[in-house]
């Protein structure tokens, strides 16, 4: 059996079945990992036309945009993805990966945190370095450190293997210390509560 064998054997089932959109993006997959990007890119757009709504085939259109080096077109793709309800966390990460590319790394940053939030599977070790996302120490975000005199004590980033920590005091501040503004601080007691 050739190598194109099996990619032939699948375009032919898509000429068959040309709605199944699970099969488009199994075929659209299996041509940007052979680097087959303009065809890979044909398959994509055609499922697009026919299911709009599809995350699968808008997010194998961003990938494949993204290798053809057409980072923005990608990028204006994957935000439509996000401003939708339940965007997954490879959209997030697709998402990380061009806005890093575009010369974000903060906003790639976050987009990076919120795609792993959603599926921690999806952590990339050289993404992270790159964007220089440390690792957390969960321990130590839920159980964080306090001094004798109530100051928190948080880790610093350092090119180290472990942080130092570092103080920060605790404000001896309350609502009722700052004058005036009452509806903003009623909004802030109400966000604070939720």
């Amino acid at each position: 059996m050739s190598d194109s064998e099996p990619i032939r054997d699948l375009m032919e089932a898509l000429r068959q079945s040309p709605d199944n959109v699970v099969l488009r993006a199994h075929v659209g997959n299996v041509l940007l990992g052979r680097g087959e990007f303009d065809q890979a890119e044909a398959v994509y757009r055609e499922g697009l036309k026919l299911t709009p709504a599809s995350e699968k085939l808008m997010l194998g259109l961003g990938q494949t945009l993204m290798q053809q080096g057409k980072a923005s077109a990608a990028l204006v793709l994957i935000e439509d993805v996000l401003k939708r309800p339940g965007a997954t966390g490879q959209a997030h990460m697709l998402h990380a990966r061009l806005l890093l590319k575009s010369g974000d790394p903060s906003r790639a940053s976050v987009a990076y945190q919120r795609a792993i939030d959603l599926d921690p599977e999806l952590e990339d070790s050289d993404l992270a370095e790159a964007l220089g996302v440390i690792a957390d120490d969960d321990d130590f975000a839920d159980n964080p450190e306090v001094d004798s005199e109530g100051r928190i004590l948080m880790r610093a980033e350092s090119s180290g293997d472990v942080a130092p920590p570092i103080e920060m005091e605790r404000p001896d501040l309350g609502f009722d210390d700052v004058g005036g503004i009452e509806g903003l601080k009623e909004e802030i007691r109400i966000k604070l509560i939720e």
